[in-house]
């Protein structure tokens, strides 16, 4: 929606159906589909793998597939959370706020994003991004307190939506407040690592 605005075609693909038919009802062009089993018609100028890399069993597999969709001039903007954030120290995992065991398959540093993406046959250009904010904080520290439980894994990922309305109401509390404290930012930009590749070293 914010490139149609801007005068951009765009179109979206995702695998989960319910975002897709709610993307849709809003008029905007959307396929659920894996990447592997998309093929556009048409090239494009710029791809978006925003938080969707981590995500991803065989992120390198996705991006060579990828890669065959730009145009000549084109280019991938990646989005990750950086494995490297000064306040989520490699040495307590625990402690990392993206720690996610039923989503998160990979982690990122700027060295191992780079090699993936040079890996693909890609030039890239790979930075920090993103203030830690006390909101984040607060976020990790009780994060590492419950989820690794399985108590807390069986909740959030295999109860139906219709059976925790309670507990998706106070975890909706729960977000509100630590957008609230957002507001309050700590340290450099370092929350994430922001990406830009392309196939001719365009991106250098």
């Amino acid at each position: 929606k914010y490139f149609i605005e801007r005068g951009w075609r765009a179109i979206g693909v995702d695998i989960c159906e319910n975002a897709v038919s709610y993307a849709r009802s809003k008029g905007l062009d959307c396929y659920n589909v894996k990447a592997e089993s998309y093929n556009p018609n048409t090239k494009f100028d710029v791809i978006i793998l925003s938080n969707v890399l981590e995500h991803l069993e065989d992120p390198l597999g996705v991006l060579n597939i990828v890669k065959n969709w730009l145009s000549a001039k084109g280019f991938i903007y990646i989005r990750v959370p950086n494995i490297n954030c000064r306040f989520l120290p490699s040495k307590r995992q625990s402690f990392i706020g993206e720690l996610k065991p039923f989503e998160h398959f990979f982690y990122f540093s700027k060295t191992n994003l780079e090699v993936l993406i040079n890996k693909a046959g890609l030039g890239c250009f790979v930075k920090a991004s993103g203030k830690i904010r006390l909101g984040d904080m607060i976020n990790c520290f009780l994060r590492s307190k419950v989820v690794l439980r399985s108590s807390w894994q069986n909740l959030n990922y295999r109860v139906e939506t219709k059976d925790k309305e309670r507990y998706l109401w106070l975890k909706h509390i729960y977000g509100e407040i630590i957008t609230i404290l957002n507001f309050i930012s700590i340290g450099p930009d370092s929350r994430e690592l922001v990406a830009f590749a392309s196939r001719n070293n365009l991106v250098k």
